[in-house]
C-alpha cells in the first residue's frame, strides 16, 4: 500500500517483486515526463508514456493473478486498454 503521494516521498513498503519495480519505474518515467514538458520536449514522452501504460497493465494482470488475497479487496476499476492502445503506439523503444 503507497502510504503518500508526495513527489519523492512514496513508500513501496507494502508493495514487492515485480510490482514494486514497475511502479518506482513509472514514478521515474512521470518525473522524466515534467522534465520533458518544463523543457519543450514533448515528443520525448511518448515512449515514456507507453512504458507507463505497459508497465500499468502487467501490474492489474500481477494483481488478478495473485489469487484469494485479491479476492478480499474490492474490484479494482477495468482499464480501457483498447482505448489506451488508440492513444499511444506499441512500445518500440526502452526507456533510458
Amino acid at each position: 500500500m503507497v502510504s503518500n503521494c508526495n513527489d519523492d516521498s512514496i513508500s513501496y513498503n507494502d508493495i514487492g517483486g515485480a510490482t514494486r519495480q514497475l511502479l518506482q519505474q513509472n514514478a521515474w518515467a512521470f518525473k522524466q515526463i515534467s522534465i520533458n514538458l518544463a523543457s519543450l520536449q514533448v515528443h520525448e514522452n511518448i515512449g515514456l508514456l507507453c512504458q507507463a501504460r505497459d508497465n500499468i497493465f502487467k501490474i492489474l494482470t500481477n494483481l488478478n493473478d495473485m489469487g484469494p488475497t485479491m479476492k478480499k479487496m474490492a474490484p479494482l476499476p477495468k482499464v480501457n486498454e483498447e482505448l489506451a492502445n488508440s492513444i499511444l503506439p506499441p512500445r518500440i523503444f526502452p526507456i533510458q
